[in-house]
């Protein structure tokens, strides 16, 4: 694209960094910048896919975009290139071809371009992801000719470690890193990480535009995830579908000791708590549903019922939980599997749930420093690769 970038790519350095959160946050950020109808979005190659209203395949992570702002541009435009079951093989066996999957990239790219002020362009992973099938974040933005802003998540050393690996691929076919995002950093240590950090990008030769603190509760699988997760319907409080919980707790005790500490405890102070259980215990289950059913403050109870096991219910038990006044699922799975299921799986935003995704928004935006990041856009897309400091100074100083 010919004179200033008027996009930019937005790149993980691994999976689960919150990318699409970035992306979101500065797809709200821009709005606010240009206009709201002046920002496009696109993601030229996707992995995992829905089905519009229309019938038409199009990647979750732009139809949330599409969703959430209201975009009107066609589903081929921003989602161009889908990666779906067999696509990689297909392509390594020579039946894929690449001269079209790029040119459903370029007319999309273009299309989008040509009607916005700016364009987000969000990556698939990594910077290399996609170099299987010819379609590398790195190489698409260099055919694109728009420059990469990298997020990186944790703290310090092994986020710096990331950035290096996957600003060295940029560097090596000339595309441009305009900057640095670190997300998910412990409140405890932001200071700490934006102090460093800073004076590690000035190595790494792309500046820090902001440090996110990690904010709970956003990773957590809503009760509609966990449907997801685990193949069932929910059992009660379908009107739940979308709580999200804080902690999950295992219960193998006795109804007695399990009950004393329902008691015990006010349901503000449990939170959303969501307990998990064998099928098989009826008393627990009953007890719990009892509990709920009889207490003045029902409303307040936030909590969540999982059975494990598989184990078939009897009929009057389903009943009672069919009028229960906390969500209930079900889960095929043994107990153990069942934990280490949620504790492996990581939310993502969901367009029917535009409450959370704008209060996620309204969590990152403020930590992006918009206008220098604009400023680093306006200076290319293509770029050297970077001299060590210590040489460069004693380069000018001889």
């Amino acid at each position: 694209m010919p004179g200033q970038p008027r996009a930019l790519m937005v790149v993980a350095t691994k999976q689960h960094v919150g990318k699409t959160s970035m992306c979101m946050a500065l797809m709200s950020a821009c709005r606010q910048r240009f206009g709201k109808g002046n920002v496009g979005f696109i993601k030229p190659v996707g992995q995992r896919w829905v089905e519009t209203k229309e019938g038409a395949r199009i990647d979750q992570d732009a139809n949330l975009a599409r969703l959430h702002f209201g975009l009107s541009d066609p589903p081929q435009n921003l989602s161009p290139v889908i990666i779906s079951q067999g696509y990689t093989k297909a392509y390594v066996e020579g039946r894929v071809d690449s001269r079209a999957q790029w040119e459903r990239i370029r007319r999309g790219f273009e299309a989008v371009v040509d009607s916005h002020e700016f364009t987000i362009v969000e990556g698939t992973g990594h910077v290399g992801v996609g170099s299987v099938v010819g379609l590398s974040n790195a190489e698409v933005a260099r055919r694109l000719g728009i420059p990469v802003v990298l997020i990186g998540t944790g703290g310090l050393g092994s986020t710096y470690d990331e950035l290096a690996l996957n600003k060295q691929l940029c560097d090596n076919l000339g595309v441009r890193v305009s900057g640095v995002i670190v997300n998910k950093v412990r409140t405890s240590k932001l200071p700490m990480v934006q102090h460093y950090m800073s004076l590690a990008c000035q190595q790494l030769g792309a500046p820090l535009l902001g440090i996110v603190p990690h904010t709970a509760g956003f990773d957590s699988p809503s009760c509609a995830d966990l449907e997801h997760l685990f193949g069932e319907k929910m059992l009660s409080r379908r009107d739940a579908a979308l709580r999200r919980f804080n902690r999950y707790e295992l219960v193998t005790t006795s109804l007695r000791r399990f009950m004393e500490k329902i008691n015990r405890e006010p349901p503000e102070q449990l939170g959303r708590t969501c307990f998990i259980t064998h099928a098989s215990r009826v008393d627990l289950i009953m007890g719990l549903h009892t509990h709920v059913m009889n207490t003045a403050r029902a409303d307040r109870f936030e909590c969540g019922l999982i059975l494990s096991g598989g184990v078939q219910l009897p009929a009057s038990v389903c009943n009672y939980l069919s009028r229960s006044k906390f969500p209930v699922l079900k889960s095929r799975e043994t107990t153990a599997e069942t934990m280490r299921k949620i504790a492996g799986y990581t939310a993502k935003m969901d367009p029917s749930d535009p409450g959370t995704v704008d209060a996620l928004i309204s969590q990152v935006a403020p930590h992006i420093d918009l206008e220098l990041m604009l400023r680093e856009v306006r200076k290319g897309s293509t770029t050297h690769v970077a001299h060590e400091p210590l040489l460069d100074a004693a380069v000018a100083a001889s």
